[in-house]
């Protein structure tokens, strides 16, 4: 039997998440390209990308009775992850230059964010996982350089579009949670 969790535990776990998302950012800041805008939209570029691999590997090895359903789910998602990284590496290299789409700078962000999430082990949690953390970066992007005053019409437009399509990917995935 399942002991209830205390209102103490319950805050200490939601701290001890709130620390390891922290981190997580902290993590993904090292060896970062300088600046707000760099800093962040590589970030996020990182994040896009290494969700679509967790996506994509979903869709692959995806089982069961819900086989067909889930199978197509993950495509869908990975499909329009694809479009907005393909979209925000081009705004990258043309607001900064090629150093926020540098390769190597890149894939060391998106292993830290693939072992982390490989931990889940339900397609679907990992999903969800993954949505809030892309939340997370896409709002604090957003509000670092709307403050550094480096916020472009096209670019608020994007980061907004961007997380109103991933508030969807949260949708599809709860709903497919509860089936």
């Amino acid at each position: 039997m399942r002991r209830p969790i205390s209102r103490k535990s319950f805050i200490s776990k939601k701290a001890q998440e709130e620390q390891e998302e922290q981190d997580e950012k902290r993590d993904l800041n090292k060896g970062s390209p300088s600046g707000t805008l760099k800093e962040h939209l590589a970030n996020v570029l990182a994040t896009l990308r290494a969700q679509y691999i967790s996506y994509q590997t979903s869709h692959w090895l995806a089982m069961g009775t819900a086989f067909y359903s889930e199978h197509l789910m993950f495509q869908r998602l990975y499909e329009s992850v694809l479009e907005e990284i393909d979209t925000l590496a081009e705004k990258l290299v043309c607001f900064e230059d090629d150093a926020g789409v540098d390769m190597v700078e890149q894939t060391e962000k998106i292993h830290l964010l693939c072992k982390k999430w490989a931990e889940i082990s339900c397609p679907i949690e990992r999903g969800l996982e993954s949505e809030k953390f892309v939340q997370s970066i896409l709002e604090e992007a957003y509000e670092a350089i709307t403050k550094s005053d480096e916020m472009t019409l096209g670019l608020d437009d994007f980061l907004m579009a961007t997380a109103n399509a991933h508030e969807t990917n949260m949708y599809l995935l709860k709903r497919s949670l509860k089936k």
